[in-house]
């Protein structure tokens, strides 16, 4: 008993040292990227920064910055929104600054925002967990037969699930795209023109196929090909 003690005790210490040289080499690859970044090595630091594997805001907007004085704006754009959905207020402030002078620098006049719908699915899944709370407790309460406290369970499987599909059919995603392209009417180029879409311009996926994806937002409903897009 105390061997096997031992043991887990010697699994555990070694556990914490793994992640704190992991955490280790990360800050370095971090501050490496950063002193590369500022010497105007861009390419190294960009090789750098791939190294972490748990990209915080500050490192996607970093990667932005790179790519943006290696005069690829467009892939910059993309970094910038990475930054935007996990970043702190001021890094998604700053982000969203470059984004507009990157736009600029490519002709983009309008262009419509960039909303992440993870908070509202957040507040959907809570509410569903209260509704079921409430009713769980009012069941309590009234002392009704174990039964129709069944049938409400697989009830609120059901509105989970339903749940989920719905979100699945809802928007999967944005993307930046990175060639300039035709918006067809359906998933292959035989399929008539519905307009153009830009470098550097900001689009909304609704459905992500294999090989295409279907775009829609305020301004824009049709089929693009995914080697156009970079995918958020």
């Amino acid at each position: 008993m105390l061997k096997k003690i031992k043991n887990i005790c010697l699994l555990i210490f070694l556990l914490i040292n793994l992640a704190d040289c992991l955490a280790k080499t990360a800050q370095e690859s971090f501050l490496q990227a950063n002193q590369l970044c500022l010497s105007g090595q861009y390419t190294k630091a960009l090789a750098a920064y791939e190294l972490i594997n748990h990209k915080s805001g500050l490192v996607w907007y970093n990667i932005g910055n790179c790519y943006f004085y290696q005069k690829e704006p467009v892939k910059a754009i993309w970094a910038w929104l990475q930054a935007c959905k996990i970043g702190k207020q001021n890094i998604v402030a700053n982000a969203w600054h470059n984004i507009a002078v990157a736009q600029n620098l490519l002709d983009i006049k309008t262009q419509a925002g960039y909303y992440p719908r993870v908070d509202f699915f957040l507040w959907q899944i809570i509410a569903l967990g209260m509704i079921y709370l409430l009713f769980y407790l009012a069941i309590k309460m009234a002392k009704v037969r174990k039964k129709l406290w069944l049938l409400l369970f697989l009830a609120e499987i059901g509105i989970f699930g339903t749940t989920f599909w719905y979100l699945k059919q809802l928007k999967v995603g944005y993307a930046v795209v990175q060639n300039e392209t035709a918006l067809v009417a359906g998933p292959n180029q035989r399929y008539h023109t519905l307009g153009r879409l830009v470098k550097g311009q900001i689009v909304e996926i609704s459905k992500n196929g294999p090989a295409w994806c279907y775009l829609e937002d305020r301004q824009i409903q049709g089929w693009c090909n995914k080697d156009d897009l970079l995918i958020i």
